[in-house]
């Protein structure tokens, strides 16, 4: 349900932005040293402002690719729709209180103890942790006001969604990656002469980071099978824990994998706080119909007085933004779209959005 989404490394930036336009007296501060060389503040807020690429989990490995825009440039974007949000749910009397992030901190920790670690995990504090919970909040008010379900409705979707209260079995593999049969043959011979795998995959594996992850796939963490690729969902399903399967022909070269450990599906009990998450998340999909939110914050961003100070190339930036906008909303008017730049088009965030209880 999430309109814009701002991740860690954008917020880095734009705040990068901000000291380099704002605070030089800090230039000369150091962020880091290197030996006997210093990367300094400035050094790093001015190369973070135009960063050319960025780093993603594509398929469990970690690839680098070129950003559409400079990252800094997509933050600003994400953080101007917020607070042009936010106005929005002051304006219609739906934006949350301190007291109600609290109490959805305390309600998504039911559904997932880990709710809050999650979210430290990205490198996020307390005070960010608050602001993306009232984001999500504020997002969920606007797409269900005036919006009512039934619990009729409720144990409708149950009945015909009965995955929805089970914990999907998971799995975690280490897997060893090579781009022909020779290199198969060799990985293969190692394995017979007794070597454990992940000393094999280290050694051998074509997969970028294997080193660094001891050929762990997807850092380690499980992964519901019934989520992998068709070829390699089956060839784990032939084998036990610490057994290794075939080898597997993927785009990338061929794959071997070693099952670390599985999990079956284990069956959720439908706490009060699950079947109150179903009809929230009835209640988001029934208003994405409803109150589609996207051309309304297009068009409070299109009508707001927006100034970009300090920036002169972010002030140039900002009014190409706005003639695309512009663009876009004559094409829709004209029955096309032209997609919106920094937008995400409905992804969401760990928490309140998820659409069912799964995994809870």
């Amino acid at each position: 349900m999430r309109i814009l989404q701002t991740s860690l490394l954008a917020l880095a930036a734009l705040c990068a932005v901000s000291m380099v336009g704002c605070n030089r007296s800090k230039a000369d501060k150091s962020i880091a040293v290197v030996g006997t060389d210093k990367i300094t503040l400035d050094e790093f807020n001015k190369y973070m402002a135009s960063k050319p690429t960025i780093r993603v989990v594509v398929q469990g490995e970690i690839v680098e690719l070129p950003v559409a825009e400079t990252i800094a440039f997509q933050a600003l974007q994400d953080l101007v729709s917020r607070k042009a949000l936010f106005q929005m749910a002051k304006d219609e009397g739906v934006m949350p209180t301190d007291k109600e992030v609290d109490d959805e901190v305390a309600f998504q920790k039911k559904l997932n103890p880990e709710f809050v670690q999650q979210y430290q995990a990205r490198g996020m504090g307390n005070p960010q942790i608050r602001d993306e919970i009232r984001f999500n909040l504020t997002q969920e008010r606007l797409f269900t006001k005036g919006i009512s379900v039934s619990e009729d409705e409720v144990q409708k979707w149950i009945k015909e969604n009965p995955q929805a209260f089970v914990d999907p079995a998971k799995v975690t593999l280490s897997v060893v990656l090579v781009k022909d049969a020779a290199q198969q043959a060799k990985v293969d011979k190692s394995l017979e002469n007794g070597r454990p795998f992940r000393e094999v995959a280290v050694d051998n594996s074509q997969m970028r980071d294997a080193k660094v992850n001891q050929g762990k796939f997807n850092n380690g963490r499980p992964i519901p099978i019934r989520s992998l690729a068709p070829a390699v969902r089956d060839a784990v399903a032939k084998v036990q824990p610490r057994q290794t399967t075939g080898w597997v022909k993927l785009p990338e070269g061929f794959a071997k994998f070693y099952v670390d450990s599985k999990t079956d599906d284990i069956e959720l009990e439908k706490t009060p706080e699950r079947l109150a998450n179903v009809k929230r998340s009835l209640a988001i999909e029934k208003g994405k119909l409803a109150n589609d939110l996207r051309p309304r914050l297009l068009k409070r961003i299109r009508e707001t007085d927006i100034e970009i100070v300090g920036s002169d190339a972010y002030n140039t930036a900002w009014k190409r933004f706005i003639e695309m906008l512009n663009a876009q909303a004559a094409a829709e008017n004209a029955g096309s779209g032209l997609g919106l730049p920094g937008g995400t088009k409905g992804d969401t965030a760990p928490g309140t959005e998820k659409a069912t209880p799964e995994g809870n």
